[in-house]
């Protein structure tokens, strides 16, 4: 076993530093520890940082923590940041691949990103919500794949949402808020700053200026499979058609 500890003294020759009180403590195979309190205690572990009270924590084989009072709980996690925490139970193989970067940024479950001051994925004491992402500060990602990116991206409390910019919440399954907006309603999407969709399988626009540009091309350039509903831009009639029980009819409009 080959170990390697600093950030202490006190006549131990594997012991470098100043602080007398608080060694660190490299226990596992092949594991590293720097720093006053810092704990390595599993194979090729490491943990680096620490002050008189609490030092970083490696817990699971291949982990690593850096930081003040980080924790890398479980195998092959990677929490670096003080306070910043992955995995639930120390030593244990069952939230595997979580990083945690930045001040007490936590990813509690396998898999799960969290990047950013407070950014959180998963939710503690569960095993259900893995694969979480969640970018930025106060992002919470706790469902089953959720994905927030942006300053208090909110994707909490469903699976499969996704929710990107600052202050964007999708709060249903497979729902979708991209801006400062809001997604209440499964499978629904809401786009722009202040929009909001609560009806299933919906899109809001809301909070946007300009137009909305639909598919452009020739009248030979339909798709070759189209379905009823589909919408475009005929540059050879210059008309706009849409597809309605199985032909494609022009919208007759009046010049504004």
């Amino acid at each position: 076993m080959v170990s390697i500890v600093a950030g202490a003294s006190g006549g131990d020759p594997n012991f470098v530093g100043e602080d007398t009180t608080a060694s660190p403590t490299a226990s596992g195979t092949d594991s590293i520890a720097v720093g006053p309190n810092s704990v390595a205690d599993d194979t090729e572990a490491i943990a680096i940082g620490g002050d008189s009270a609490t030092g970083a924590e490696s817990h699971g084989t291949a982990s690593i923590a850096i930081g003040a009072s980080s924790d890398a709980r479980e195998d092959t996690n990677i929490a670096i940041g003080f306070q910043a925490r992955t995995g639930q139970n120390d030593g244990a193989a069952v939230e595997l691949g979580a990083i945690a970067i930045g001040q007490q940024a936590i990813a509690y479950e396998r898999v799960g990103i969290a990047i950013g001051r407070f950014a959180v994925t998963g939710v503690s004491g569960a095993t259900a919500d893995p694969n979480g992402i969640a970018i930025g500060e106060g992002a919470l990602a706790l469902g089953f794949s959720c994905i927030a990116i942006g300053s208090g991206a909110d994707a909490e409390s469903s699976d499969d949402s996704i929710a990107i910019g600052t202050g964007a919440g999708a709060f249903a399954n497979d729902a979708i808020a991209i801006g400062s907006a809001t997604t209440s309603a499964a499978n629904a999407v809401a786009i722009g700053n202040g929009s909001s969709e609560a009806q299933a399988s919906c899109v809001a626009l809301d909070g946007l200026t300009g137009a909305l540009t639909p598919p452009v091309g020739t009248t030979a350039q339909v798709p070759g499979t189209p379905r009823n509903g589909m919408l475009r831009y005929d540059t050879t009639t210059n008309k706009l058609v849409v597809r309605i029980n199985g032909a494609w009819h022009s919208v007759d409009t009046t010049a504004v």
